[in-house]
């Protein structure tokens, strides 16, 4: 689970599409008034992962650029 906490890319690369397909799901059987209430649940998983990541004091690891590949 640390392994996912540590880059954003993999959190929210997890975490995004299953979020997403919520919110799909919820418009599509009660319309647009539900599924703006299920923007508190994404802030509510933002929050999440940033207590978790405190709390087992996992670091997010800075990106990695190619300083190289962006020269050209």
């Amino acid at each position: 689970m640390k392994w996912v906490l540590t880059s954003d890319w993999r959190t929210w690369g997890l975490l995004g599409p299953l979020l997403a397909f919520a919110i799909v799901n919820v418009f599509l059987q009660q319309g647009w008034g539900s599924a703006s209430f299920t923007i508190p649940a994404v802030m509510a998983f933002y929050a999440g992962v940033e207590w978790l990541r405190k709390r087992w004091g996992v670091e997010v690891e800075p990106r990695r650029r190619d300083h190289n590949a962006s020269a050209e």
